[in-house]
């Protein structure tokens, strides 16, 4: 495994957007759903601010990134650690179903499941 990372807020700042525009969200939208300001995000983007570890939780929770990759752009740990967790075989359909969805309907099955465990 390649261990080699460049630690940047201007590179850090090029993948959350990456990921946020990947996965169809304005930063309004993420603005919204993780509770801080847009300019916030904003800054975060372009690496004039580095995101707190509140921040890079919430992404992590919501995208599932790995966050080592997130950190270093170590390709290597992209997905891997995520899927390293899968521990039951429902988790393997879930993850199986999951795969074969559009963003769209992705992203509508996550807020149904994040709105089911906050009324827990």
């Amino acid at each position: 495994m390649d261990n080699s990372f460049e630690l940047s807020s201007k590179l850090l700042g090029e993948r959350l957007k990456k990921i946020r525009t990947d996965n169809g969200y304005s930063r309004e939208q993420l603005s919204e759903l993780f509770g801080i300001s847009r300019a916030s995000i904003q800054n975060y983007e372009n690496g004039e601010r580095s995101p707190n570890a509140d921040y890079l939780v919430q992404f992590y929770k919501h995208f599932g990134i790995n966050l080592h990759w997130l950190l270093t752009g170590n390709k290597a740990a992209k997905f891997q650690d995520f899927i390293d967790s899968v521990s039951s075989p429902r988790e393997e359909v879930l993850l199986h179903l999951a795969r074969q969805m559009d963003s769209r309907t992705l992203n509508h099955l996550i807020d149904f499941l994040m709105d089911v465990y906050a009324k827990k």
